[in-house]
């Protein structure tokens, strides 16, 4: 071709079908793996499965994955449903329907080969049990592959109006770094058409890096330490967060078998391990009171303060962070869970206090300046919200993208410059 238009030419003529696919496999990024973001995976396990199990008795539960790529994405989800709901799983009460662009991918997807590199994720028993060998690679067991259906669709055409491929309204829609290749009008247009395509108690997931501005105008955010989801709203009266939220459990990610329970001996089950775990870490704090605490800046009642973050238990955590001010005054850290805490509270001029803190004591804490910027975007103060998040990128020169960030357990440096840099563009484009 010796120019754009006629390239554009031949995508548009009677064999530019070849091309078109050419060009889409060439152009959008097909990277995915298995578990991949598992602080996700953790809190839907604890958050959705258990209302899955109470609706399916009068209804089927529907699931799509928009970007499904090679497909792991929902047979992630399908390893965690057989393992977690399987008597819904087997009885068919829960479908999945996985979609993309990429033709290629999909064929991939329906085949259900992969690679050592696409299970790295995947603990070598859970592989064993899922998977079985298919020469270097790994297929796959039918078992976990009965409840998906693929099939391909451009998210891009996705308008609000009508159902995604006449198969909503969705319980759960999964649409992790798709939007990503679209403009800010594209991603409004799309976000609005994914709450229409969700039942009136839907979920949204988007990838970790993807809190888009608008998506809290649409969504009721809910914050959790390492993972925010959202949920539909229902109507304009409809909370700006949610606040409750059942523990998180670190092995909710599917990493062992959990036997089949009823929903209220699992729930006291859950919470009495939460509480024993609590209940460790205050006398562990006890013992360091009345003394310095070990280490430097409040070491002990951090600690503390970080199990509480991880069990949502936020009146606890501040609690703990009142009680101990003298202790923590100079940790950065415990301002910015506390500030979390504060946000999922809905106090928010506690939150900005709390991170202007924590942005004092270490003007390179580069989640603190990140939080700021999205509780400045929200409140429309955009020029501030454009000075936090250059902060972001500031805070990272130097950092290799693949580089964790403080108190952060699944962003990488790479991840949180790429969205700064993101929300910067909007902000502009805003203005």
């Amino acid at each position: 071709m010796t120019s754009i238009r006629a390239y554009r030419a031949a995508l548009d003529g009677a064999q530019g079908g070849k091309e078109w696919d050419a060009l889409i496999e060439t152009i959008t990024v097909g990277e995915t793996f298995f578990w991949r973001y598992p602080a996700q995976w953790r809190a839907i396990s604890t958050l959705l499965f258990p209302e899955w199990r109470a609706m399916a008795a009068s209804r089927r539960i529907r699931i799509w994955c928009a970007g499904c790529a090679n497909g792991a994405e929902p047979y992630t989800l399908g390893i965690l449903l057989k393992r977690h709901l399987p008597d819904l799983f087997h009885d068919n009460r829960i479908r999945i329907l996985a979609t993309d662009i990429c033709a290629q991918r999909l064929d991939q997807a329906a085949r259900a080969v992969y690679s050592n590199w696409d299970l790295r994720s995947i603990p070598a028993p859970l592989r064993e049990e899922c998977f079985v060998p298919d020469g270097a690679r790994w297929r796959l067991r039918d078992s976990y592959r009965q409840s998906v259906t693929f099939r391909r669709h451009n998210l891009a055409t996705l308008k609000p109006g009508k159902f995604a491929l006449d198969d909503g309204p969705f319980d759960l829609i999964f649409c992790r770094n798709v939007m990503i290749y679209f403009d800010s009008g594209a991603v409004r247009r799309i976000l609005h058409a994914l709450h229409e395509n969700l039942t009136s108690e839907g979920w949204l997931v988007t990838g970790h890096a993807e809190p888009y501005l608008e998506i809290a105008n649409i969504f009721a955010p809910v914050i959790l330490p390492d993972a925010t989801l959202y949920r539909k709203r229902a109507g304009a009266g409809a909370p700006a967060a949610m606040r409750q939220w059942a523990p998180v459990l670190r092995n909710a990610d599917g990493t062992r078998p959990i036997k089949a329970r009823s929903d209220s001996t699992c729930t006291r089950r859950k919470i009495g391990a939460v509480e024993r775990q609590s209940s460790i870490a205050r006398k562990e704090l006890q013992s360091r009171r009345g003394s310095s605490a070990k280490g430097r800046h409040g070491e002990g009642a951090l600690q503390y303060i970080r199990r509480c973050a991880d069990a949502g238990e936020w009146d606890a955590l501040l609690s703990v962070y009142k009680e101990n001010a003298r202790e923590l005054q100079l940790a950065p850290g415990a301002q910015f869970f506390a500030a979390v805490a504060y946000l999922n509270l809905a106090q928010t001029a506690e939150a900005q206090n709390a991170l202007k803190r924590a942005i004092y004591l270490d003007p390179d804490f580069t989640l603190a300046h990140y939080q700021m910027g999205e509780m400045h975007a929200a409140a429309g103060r955009d020029a501030c919200a454009v000075r936090s998040f250059r902060n972001v990128v500031r805070s990272l020169r130097g950092c290799r993208a693949e580089a964790p960030l403080r108190e952060g357990e699944t962003i990488s440096a790479g991840e949180m410059r790429g969205l700064a840099r993101m929300h910067l563009r909007d902000l502009r484009e805003d203005a």
